[in-house]
């Protein structure tokens, strides 16, 4: 006969409603840590535990389950950048996942932009089969950083990107897989394929017509 020795609990209530625990039994805490409860009619005692035997490691970090990205895609997204970076303005682009066709689009949104921010509006998608996940702005000139506004901003569960120096011949990247505040830093090639890709300086012209500088944006307003 197999004896259970350790039984598993989500919620310290739950332990103290059981009517049969197991001689050891293990609690996770809001702390995020797990317990080792011992107890008899006398006393119980509660240990926290940094290892578990029963339980499998888990590594922390981020993997990624799609292919790499076309880096085509991120030269194209450059070109536009670059196009408003001359105008010292910021930029954005959107990268959806089909999960039907697995492949990625590119989508440029309605934005609004200014010197220091871009203010995007989320494509309306009826179509279940995409996600957006990858959101891309520039930094025009300024440095690839991600800004408080950013850290603000950046709360979905998607990977987010900042290009900057685009007056340089070699742009600079910065991109983080983030939810909350929770974010680990990606390398540009863990994302893109650089494979046989070449530089442009071409990006679709219908991009410009869904971009309104801050200016153009206040005086549609009050017409």
């Amino acid at each position: 006969m197999k004896i259970k020795l350790r039984t598993f609990f989500w919620k310290l209530s739950d332990y103290l409603c059981s009517h049969e625990p197991a001689p050891i039994s293990v609690v996770a805490s809001r702390d995020g840590n797990l317990y080792e409860i011992r107890e008899n009619d006398f006393m119980r005692m509660v240990v926290k535990k940094d290892e578990i035997h029963e339980l499998e490691p888990v590594q922390e970090g981020v993997f990624m389950k799609a292919p790499k990205i076309p880096g085509s895609y991120l030269s194209t997204i450059i070109a536009f950048f670059r196009y408003f970076s001359r105008k010292k303005v910021e930029a954005a682009i959107h990268i959806y996942w089909n999960r039907k066709t697995r492949a990625y689009e590119l989508v440029c949104p309605e934005q609004v932009v200014s010197i220091y921010q871009v203010q995007t509006f989320i494509e309306s998608i009826s179509n279940d089969d995409k996600e957006l996940v990858v959101a891309i702005h520039s930094h025009h000139e300024m440095a690839a950083v991600f800004s408080p506004g950013d850290d603000s901003n950046d709360r979905g569960f998607k990977v987010y990107g900042i290009i900057g120096k685009l007056h340089e011949q070699r742009a600079e990247f910065r991109f983080r897989a983030r939810y909350n505040d929770s974010e680990f830093y990606l390398a540009v090639t863990e994302l893109f394929d650089f494979e046989g890709v070449k530089t442009t300086n071409q990006f679709p012209k219908e991009w410009l017509t869904r971009v309104r500088t801050q200016t153009e944006a206040f005086e549609r307003r009050n017409i």
